[in-house]
C-alpha cells in the first residue's frame, strides 16, 4: 500500500495541528517533506504521487469548504458589524488627538519653563475643560464599551 499522509477521521475534523504523520510516523511541520519525499521513494515510484497528491489536494478542498460553512453559519469572529468598526475607528483618531493634545501641552511647559512665555500653555488651558476632558472621557467609555462588546460576542 502507498501511503504519503495518513491522517485518521478524528484528526480531520481537530483544529489544526503542528504535527502531521507520513508513512505511520508522527512529525513535525519541519521534517514532513523529506520524510514524505523518502516515503514515495520507497513506494516504488512515481505513478502513485500524481495520485497520493490529487487525494490530498481533494481532502484540502474538503476541509477549505468545512471551514467556509462553518464560517458562514456564524462560526467566524472575523465580520464585525459596520457601526462596531465605525466606532473602533473613532476611538483610534480619538487616542491620537489626545496624543496630540498631550505633545502640545509638553511643548507649551517646555517654552513657559525655558523662556517664560505662557502663550502656547495658556492656549491649551484654554481648551481643556472643553475640548481634552471630554475627549479623554469618550475614549474611557469607548474602551469600556468595545470591551463589553467583545465579551458578550464571546459568551455567544
Amino acid at each position: 500500500m502507498h501511503v504519503l499522509v495518513e491522517t485518521p477521521p478524528a484528526i480531520s475534523r481537530a483544529p489544526p495541528s503542528n504535527n502531521t504523520r507520513v508513512c505511520g510516523r508522527v512529525l513535525t511541520h519541519r521534517t514532513v517533506y523529506s520524510q514524505s519525499r523518502r516515503c514515495i521513494a520507497a513506494a516504488g515510484g512515481d505513478q502513485d504521487v500524481d495520485e497520493l497528491l490529487q487525494e490530498d489536494l481533494r481532502r484540502l478542498q474538503e476541509r477549505k469548504q468545512e471551514s467556509a460553512t462553518t464560517s458562514s453559519l456564524g462560526g467566524g469572529n472575523d465580520e464585525k458589524a459596520p457601526l462596531q468598526d465605525i466606532i473602533d475607528k473613532a476611538l483610534i483618531a480619538d487616542f491620537f488627538f489626545i496624543l496630540f493634545a498631550l505633545a502640545w501641552l509638553g511643548v507649551g511647559v517646555g517654552v513657559k519653563s525655558s523662556s517664560g512665555n505662557t502663550g502656547i500653555l495658556d492656549a491649551w488651558l484654554g481648551l481643556w475643560q472643553w475640548v481634552f476632558q471630554p475627549a479623554i472621557g469618550v475614549l474611557m467609555l469607548g474602551a469600556i464599551v468595545s470591551g463589553f462588546i467583545g465579551w458578550l460576542k464571546k459568551k455567544m
